[in-house]
């Protein structure tokens, strides 16, 4: 694969990614909305989605012996 075309590939995937978090965003923001009763457990799925992502980062900066977390910036924060 050229540089370009993996550039490409990680910019569709990491934008469908994207898309489905918003997706499944809005739907958790409209569900707590009309349900106050669903924030504990649409609050532990997103932290379980967050932990994971983390884990999986971890897991492949240990396989292939990169720092790999430091790709991820929280400027914003």
């Amino acid at each position: 694969m050229t540089h370009k075309a993996v550039e490409q590939d990680v910019d569709y995937h990491l934008e469908k990614a994207l898309e489905h978090f918003e997706q499944a965003l809005d739907l958790s923001v409209k569900a707590v909305s009309e349900n106050k009763a669903m924030q504990k457990e649409i609050s532990s799925k997103m932290g379980s989605f967050t932990g994971d992502i983390f884990q999986f980062v971890r897991e492949k900066g240990k396989v292939y012996r990169m720092n790999i977390m430091k790709w991820f910036t929280l400027p914003r924060f």
